[in-house]
């Protein structure tokens, strides 16, 4: 699950869960969602930048569970800020502080450069065969980077509010059945489908149900090993979560097939609409649409 770390809140009223006011990391995909040692990995993050905010850029790490902590993957701080004089470093100097870099599961800076990350080969060695099947969680530490932020994560950094941590647990396993992402493939609001280049107009004050659309293979069959070392078929059930610019939600969190009820504002408006579906083994995607109010 990937957890939010709302760091240096100044203000007097606690925002709703679902309103996006603020610089937030809404999700992040691993695909394959569920590698085996030695696959490589690709991430993609879901992050909301405010219209009076500019992200400069999302700092990712990944590790495996002896080299993290409660609040994500362990690295030294001094790392983050050597790209900050990255440029003043000759080749040679460059290609040192990568290899540390990498040692250090690195796995790239969004959006100039997306590396991924390699599953160590021996990350399952200390199991036996059958909990191999099973695995382990491996970690993604994201840090979102503001334009007038800096890369590090110092005190006075976290105090200010300057960036926003976020991490995410995704298995690693030799599974028979190993987990695939869903599919978010279209909105459907008061039974009209919209997709993700669709303009929605609505009235102003209006209520509207909003459901989100799954491509058929997204609801997966897999296997699984329960304590008593029994092995078993389930089916995953998905869930949502909705989150909008203005208006107002109803109700932040759905069980699919279910959707959510959002009233449009009173005035002339437009925003977006995000929905995020995770699968409880790690998968995750996400949709969003852009919502114009008339009065």
């Amino acid at each position: 699950m990937l957890l939010h770390f709302l760091l240096g809140c100044a203000a007097t009223e606690l925002s709703q869960s679902w309103q996006l006011d603020r610089l937030r990391v809404l999700g992040a995909q691993v695909t394959p969602a569920e590698p085996k040692p030695n696959e490589t990995v690709d991430f993609t993050s879901l992050v909301y930048t405010p219209y009076d905010t500019t992200l400069d850029s999302i700092i990712l790490f990944a590790c495996l569970p002896e080299a993290s902590s409660a609040f994500g993957c362990t690295i030294d701080p001094d790392l983050f800020s050597s790209f900050e004089t990255i440029e003043d470093l000759s080749f040679e100097e460059q290609m040192e502080l990568f290899a540390e870099l990498q040692d250090s599961g690195f796995a790239g800076i969004e959006p100039e450069l997306p590396l991924g990350w390699t599953v160590p080969e021996d990350a399952l060695d200390d199991l036996s065969e059958e909990d191999r099947k099973e695995g382990i969680s491996a970690l993604l530490t994201l840090t979102a980077i503001p334009s007038d932020g800096n890369a590090s994560t110092s005190a006075e950094d976290i105090e200010n509010g300057d960036v926003e941590l976020a991490y995410k647990r995704f298995p690693v396993s030799e599974s028979p059945s190993p987990n695939q992402n869903p599919n978010i493939t279209s909105f459907l609001i008061d039974e009209t489908v919209y997709t993700a280049n669709d303009i929605v107009k609505v009235s102003a004050g209006g209520t509207y149900t909003i459901e989100a659309q799954l491509s058929e293979n997204s609801i997966e069959e897999y296997s699984y090993t329960t304590p008593d070392g029994i092995s078993e078929i389930r089916s995953e059930e998905p869930y949502f979560l909705w989150y909008a610019e203005g208006g107002w939600l109803l109700q932040p969190f759905s069980l699919y097939p279910f959707g959510a009820e959002w009233t449009a504002p009173d005035q002339d408006w437009s925003g977006k609409l995000i929905v995020v579906v995770r699968d409880r083994r790690g998968g995750i995607d996400w949709l969003w649409i852009n919502v114009e109010v008339e009065q």
